[in-house]
């Protein structure tokens, strides 16, 4: 292991406190219930009970929709483990990210190659894409700002169960074009490992969603 490539205790300071301000996100996020697709068109169910706020994809609206119990169905689970692990994974991954280019080890035109950075990068550019998606349904709603805090807990969840999806694909897509460009480069430093280990991560949550739409649709 380079010596240059352990985790100092400023980097556990920084991972710590972007665990903590993810969960503190998890901890305000809506409720949600459930996700199934219609005519090619995800919904997803947020709020109490066994109705809550139906959101529609891609179509950019929001409308009240019956919603289902799902407690009992590993679907609700598997659904959920990336809804709430989603936050804290971001915040760890961006703080991931930023300490591979504090690191003097590597050169800088290698970091390129590391796919801990590059899945680092992939989840950033994910939630770009999925909160752009989200701000042009508030610009369609054509009202105010100061009349949309009613519609942020919609996009908030929405946000959040698109998200490892979103990202999990990205971040596998970017690592095979690695492997098949022979660019892969798999440092044995802690730093590189912890964010390879934030890729397979995302990579497997993306994988839990769809499993768990899956689930749905066949008991449904």
């Amino acid at each position: 292991m380079k010596p240059n490539d352990g985790l100092t205790i400023f980097d556990v300071v920084i991972l710590v406190a972007s665990i903590a301000a993810g969960l503190a996100v998890t901890r305000g996020l809506p409720d949600y219930q459930g996700i199934y697709r219609q005519f090619g068109m995800t919904v997803e169910f947020l709020g109490g009970g066994s109705s809550g706020i139906g959101l529609e994809t891609p179509g950019r609206f929001f409308k009240p929709l019956a919603g289902r119990p799902l407690h009992h169905r590993p679907s609700f689970w598997l659904g959920h483990v990336p809804y709430w692990a989603g936050p804290p994974l971001f915040f760890m991954t961006v703080a991931s990210a930023a300490l591979e280019f504090r690191s003097p080890g590597p050169r800088r035109r290698l970091l390129a190659r590391r796919p801990g950075l590059v899945a680092g990068l992939a989840v950033i550019a994910a939630a770009f894409a999925v909160a752009i998606h989200g701000l042009q349904y508030l610009i369609a709603i054509g009202r105010p700002w100061n009349q949309l805090k009613p519609h942020l807990p919609p996009c908030s969840g929405y946000f959040w169960t698109s998200l490892p999806v979103f990202a999990g694909y990205t971040v596998a897509v970017l690592w095979l074009s690695l492997v098949l460009s022979g660019s892969w480069s798999s440092d044995p430093g802690s730093r590189a490992r912890l964010g390879r280990a934030l890729g397979w991560s995302w990579v497997a949550m993306a994988a839990s969603s769809e499993v768990g739409v899956w689930l749905y649709l066949l008991n449904s």
